[in-house]
């Protein structure tokens, strides 16, 4: 039958397990812990104290509780123990974890009334579910090895460890090789290889989407996340639906402030600002009815866009290349041109016209409101071509084609 061991009074016999290990098919179930495992084990320290209910010939009592519980473990072939107090995650919800092997650490504070877990160790096929909000999904963690550091009710330190590990909850998606979380400065870093998936309804320039779509960000040195602002070093690639931006160094600031203490809603979060840096490269494509539009690609030292405002900096050298499916008729703009009084221009149909701008020094605009103005040694080619990705030669313009 299960044994029943209340922390928190002394033992009859005055009894102080330092470890307990449990081999095959271990269940753990207590208020703030449930978890499985091949294999458990509990160390205590000598502050924490024990309460056990015996009979007075020391075996332990025999109650309809515990009948209860034993033809249920009969029934099931699952031993249970309620033995482990003290949430690592400091919530009020049970934190649920799966690994092979479980190690913990309990410890009772002075003056407390129970004891808490101090420091939890999972190894091998490590899966940690954190119920949340009722509006929410669950928080879900995977791993090959989790150590969680249960410093105050509020103040835990995560280190995550796979290949990669993950952390996914509805706001947003981590995943890294070695990822470390600190709840009570709401930081998280991820060594390496990283990926950031945040749910947007907005594309990396701006234009609001159909319904929302999963923005996805990597890099390959590191990612540091304040629950606000995250900063992505070396070799960062941006990626959303048919958009897509590279650069060495990339700032991305949202909307509003993920909390990892807190897990209620506060409403949508948005991409609110991005920072390039270190030559910047982007390209997105534009479709109607599943028929190619436009297609944009651009190369700057530097670019800032705010999605909230529109607003768009760069800093050249740079190069700004757009292919868009012509409408039809287009009056030539090249220097063959002969203007006549109260008569049309000669135009010619065109299936899709492309223009470039290579500029020096900056370019300011705003993406909403559809303009942009180039500062220092600006050149203009734009023209007719035969299809997307063609491009024009200054000094070979075809009819219609135009240089400035």
């Amino acid at each position: 039958k299960p044994i029943r061991m209340q922390l928190g009074q002394p033992t009859a016999d005055n009894i102080k397990p330092k470890l307990l290990q449990a081999d095959g098919h271990v269940v753990m179930v207590s208020p703030d812990l449930h978890g499985g495992t091949d294999q458990l084990l509990v160390h205590f320290d000598d502050r924490v104290e024990f309460n056990r209910r015996q009979t007075a010939g020391g075996q332990v009592a025999s109650t309809e509780q515990d009948r209860k519980e034993a033809t249920e473990q009969k029934r099931t072939d699952v031993p249970k123990s309620t033995l482990l107090p003290g949430s690592p995650l400091g919530s009020s919800h049970p934190l649920e974890v799966i690994a092979r092997k479980i190690k913990v650490q309990v410890t009772q504070d002075e003056g407390a009334d129970s004891p808490r877990v101090k420091e939890l160790w999972c190894q091998d096929q490590v899966r940690v579910r954190h119920r949340q909000d009722k509006e929410l999904s669950p928080l879900v963690i995977t791993g090959t090895a989790l150590h969680v550091k249960n410093r105050s009710t509020n103040d835990q330190l995560l280190t995550l460890v796979g290949a990669p590990a993950h952390i996914v909850d509805s706001r947003l998606q981590i995943e890294g090789k070695h990822i470390q979380l600190d709840r009570q400065k709401n930081t998280l870093l991820v060594k390496g290889k990283n990926l950031l998936r945040l749910p947007v309804k907005q594309s990396l320039d701006g234009e609001k989407l159909e319904q929302s779509q999963m923005l996805d960000i990597w890099s390959s040195e590191q990612l540091f996340f304040d629950g606000q602002t995250a900063r992505f070093l070396g070799d960062v690639k941006a990626e959303l639906e048919k958009n897509q931006m590279h650069c060495q160094q990339m700032i991305a600031q949202l909307t509003k402030r993920v909390s990892f203490l807190d897990n209620e809603r506060h409403g949508p979060i948005e991409l609110a600002t991005v920072k390039c840096q270190e030559g910047v490269d982007f390209e997105s494509t534009h479709y109607q009815n599943q028929r190619l539009m436009e297609i944009r690609k651009g190369h700057f030292w530097e670019f800032d866009i705010n999605q909230v405002t529109g607003e768009t900096v760069a800093k050249g050298p740079g190069q700004i290349q757009v292919w868009r499916r012509g409408r039809g008729k287009r009056a030539a703009l090249s220097p063959a041109a002969v203007v006549q009084a109260n008569a049309p221009l000669q135009s010619n149909v065109t299936d899709w016209e492309f223009m470039r701008i290579n500029f020096v020094g900056r370019t300011e605009g705003n993406m909403k409101a559809r303009h942009s103005t180039f500062h220092d040694r600006v050149e203009i080619i734009y023209g007719p071509v035969d299809g997307p990705r063609e491009k024009l030669n200054a000094d070979d313009l075809p009819k219609d084609a135009g240089w400035m």
